[in-house]
């Protein structure tokens, strides 16, 4: 970076972010910056902290791909920094770091239902004995038939049908897999990576551990020579959101000092 001017032009500042200079030509298209001046010949003058806020610019629209609170959180910090409410978009950090580490622990709670699910105790299996419909399979697990029926075209399971009719029907294992895979899918997990664990608890002998956040997290030989999804790989995903998003305290230190 220049040492003997007060601005830095867009290659400059695209260079210590990290981004093609365009990128940061959308940041402030899309009003993401706030004001960067001009010289007559109409080239950018980013100052020093127009630089610090660009790399609070990367750092929030690494997440806003995310729906609901991360998204509006994240635009939300960047909305504050623009209006120079610092101590304001610091405690809102906080707040996003914080739903972030819920959600990993989310994550990781469905895991160790799988591990408890895998060692054959706890509550998943329905007291039924005898084979459900796939409505009522579909009630008791709080699904939909169309889920159920998704989910097995997928690969995350395979149901047993009736002999007369052709009809899936349910069993004790089958329902509980279900609410596996249903607990699996509110965490957050993609059906790849629902697909993954399922594979792995299926060639695992029952009572056997099982490293569930290994396999979450390493897409198979297969799914490498398709593109892999944030969801496919989701603690990691979310481990390194929370970590680019706490990156933005001491840029806002920073921030406060120019």
């Amino acid at each position: 970076m220049p040492s003997k001017r007060a601005y830095y032009r867009t290659s400059e500042v695209a260079r210590s972010v990290g981004v093609h200079p365009n990128t940061i030509r959308w940041y402030e298209s899309a009003g993401l910056l706030g004001p960067i001046d001009r010289d007559t010949n109409g080239y950018r003058r980013f100052s020093a902290a127009n630089l610090v806020e660009a790399k609070l610019v990367y750092r929030a629209t690494r997440v806003t791909w995310m729906s609901g609170v991360v998204r509006s959180t994240a635009l939300e910090i960047l909305a504050l920094v623009r209006e120079g409410a610092l101590v304001e978009a610091a405690t809102r950090i906080d707040q996003l770091v914080d739903h972030l580490n819920r959600e990993i622990a989310l994550a990781r709670e469905a895991l160790a239902v799988i591990a408890e699910w895998l060692s054959g105790f706890g509550e998943l299996r329905s007291a039924t004995t005898t084979l459900i419909p796939i409505r009522k399979a579909a009630h008791i697990t709080a699904t939909t038939a169309d889920q159920i029926r998704n989910w097995e075209r997928n690969g995350l399971l395979i149901l047993p049908r009736d002999r007369h009719n052709g009809y899936r029907v349910f069993g004790d294992l089958d329902l509980s897999r279900l609410k596996v895979i249903r607990l699996c899918r509110l965490a957050g997990y993609s059906i790849t990576a629902i697909r993954r664990l399922m594979a792995a608890v299926d060639q695992t002998p029952g009572g056997t551990a099982l490293d569930l956040e290994r396999v979450a997290n390493c897409p198979t030989e297969e799914e490498k020579w398709y593109e892999t999804f944030p969801t496919d790989v989701w603690i990691s995903t979310l481990t390194r959101h929370r970590d680019t998003i706490d990156e933005m305290i001491p840029l806002i230190a920073k921030l406060k000092t120019l």
